[in-house]
């Protein structure tokens, strides 16, 4: 994805129409955006996030320009909106999310559900059409392009809390690539357990195995058992292991901190040598468990 420009009305602090060219040549690839604190900067970064996903990843929630909201008369209303147009495998796109915001006779604002579009021009004939007119259609010709459990890493604000789990970067990853399909074919195939599930295709066949009267694969499946039991075990020690080298490394931080801080004393430096020992025995430990995994 190439960006190439983002519009705003009347959105947050961005009061009125404003565009921002963000095209830049192959040797000044490189923007920066300068501002005071509470003038727009992260509000311009997760507005990408916005446009794209819906996602109000904004400390104060308020979408709609306060001023403008403010001189609102009753059932008067204001629709914010964000339009990216951006560059993909050489087609261009125009992604735009507006949402209507009312006042009510109570003096409330209260919003109306975001509408998204997205459109492309087509290759060769130049005209522009739609990605899609359902909610979902849009959904995935965006999430096609970047995954939506990638927003906060593709569009990180860095003073904010930015929650990206390792969990939902592998599977946004997979999907980038193409190849979750290949890993849920496989977790039909075997199941997602560490033993192959009895109710899955290759669970089926190695129960039916197991069941025979073959003596010689009734071994194997035992044995392929034991291996897998001991491959847990072994995991967890490895787990134990590791944690207890990082309490010990921070032990040693914390000595060496204070032998910079202060005079250093016999006692110190015999705890810190003692230290380094278990570290260097657990150390030694890990590496064994490696060997047996």
């Amino acid at each position: 994805m190439l960006l190439k420009s983002v519009s705003y009305k009347d959105f947050r602090c961005f009061k009125g129409d404003l565009k921002i060219d963000l095209t830049c040549d192959s040797n000044k690839n490189i923007i920066v955006i300068l501002g005071d604190n509470t003038h727009g900067k992260s509000t311009s970064v997760q507005s990408f996030a916005w446009c794209f996903y819906g996602l109000p990843n904004f400390q104060n929630p308020e979408i709609y320009n306060r001023s403008i909201a403010e001189t609102l008369p009753t059932y008067g209303k204001t629709i914010p909106s964000v339009e990216v147009v951006f560059e993909h495998e050489n087609i261009q796109y125009t992604a735009r999310r507006s949402q209507e915001f009312i006042r009510t006779n109570d003096g409330k604002i209260i919003g109306q559900p975001t509408k998204f579009s997205m459109t492309f021009i087509e290759p060769g004939s130049g005209q522009t059409k739609p990605c899609g007119t359902l909610s979902n259609e849009l959904a995935k010709a965006i999430n096609s392009i970047i995954p939506k459990d990638l927003a906060q890493y593709f569009f990180f604000a860095g003073e904010k809390d930015n929650e990206l789990t390792t969990t939902s970067l592998s599977s946004a990853v997979r999907n980038l690539l193409g190849i979750e399909a290949l890993v849920k074919m496989r977790e039909h195939m075997r199941g997602k357990t560490i033993n192959v599930s009895s109710r899955s295709v290759l669970g089926y066949y190695e129960e039916k195995q197991v069941d025979s009267d073959n003596v010689s694969a009734k071994r194997e499946w035992d044995r392929k058992v034991v291996a897998e039991t001991k491959i847990a075990e072994l995991d967890e020690r490895l787990a134990e292991i590791t944690e207890q080298i990082k309490g010990y490394e921070e032990k040693i931080k914390t000595i060496n901190e204070i032998l910079r801080n202060a005079a250093p004393t016999k006692l110190l430096q015999q705890q810190r040598d003692r230290i380094a020992r278990d570290l260097k025995w657990e150390t030694d430990r890990l590496e064994k468990a490696y060997t047996s995994f």
